[in-house]
């Protein structure tokens, strides 16, 4: 059976996404908790996978939250986890992110993959879509050692490499050529036959 996901990062460009746009897919899935509160309009209110780096972020949805929600599955993508020994990344440290995407990648069931929210953490660029004071506490430290500005803005090059993570998204959605992709980004995508840049 033919499935579609929608992939939510938490991206300036989130703030150009809508509920109406996210409920159109057979499932949704997060990554790293974004903010849902006031935020619905963007990114609805229900989701399937939560993606997660590590277990300190699992306190931040309380399981009441989670099941509100309907997430069926959470996954770690921390340094440890299975999830990033299963694929290849060469030199780059994939994101969260990129690692959910690479989730639904290599399953063939899933024929629409779309990415919202995938700016991919641009130097000088809002590196979210809500406020410092929603900032979850166990990131805050990005602030403190200068990653990040008081507004989020990226200050310094981030660990997910820029150019690594856009060749491997790239490179992925010419490989798989038989799915079709989606993109909404503030990152300038260059333009290939199944890849739609919203």
């Amino acid at each position: 059976m033919n499935k579609s996901v929608i992939i939510i990062g938490k991206g300036e460009s989130v703030l150009r996404c809508t509920k109406e746009f996210v409920d159109t897919f057979d499932e949704v899935a997060i990554c790293n908790r974004p903010v849902y509160e006031g935020y619905e309009h963007l990114i609805s209110n229900h989701a399937d996978y939560d993606f997660i780096t590590n277990t300190e972020s699992v306190k931040q949805y309380s399981e009441e939250f989670k099941k509100k929600l309907g997430i069926k599955e959470t996954i770690l993508t921390g340094l440890d986890c299975e999830l990033r020994n299963n694929f290849n990344f060469k030199d780059l440290d994939p994101s969260t992110g990129t690692l959910a995407f690479s989730y639904f990648l290599n399953k063939p069931e899933y024929t629409h993959i779309c990415l919202v929210g995938f700016d991919l953490f641009q130097k000088f660029k809002k590196v979210y879509y809500f406020n410092a004071s929603e900032l979850n506490p166990w990131l805050s430290y990005l602030i403190d050692v200068g990653r990040y500005t008081t507004n989020l803005t990226q200050n310094i090059d981030s660990g997910h490499d820029l150019n690594l993570t856009y060749e491997y998204l790239i490179e992925s959605f010419k490989n798989f050529n038989d799915k079709n992709f989606s993109i909404m980004s503030t990152y300038q995508f260059e333009e290939i036959d199944n890849l739609k840049i919203l």
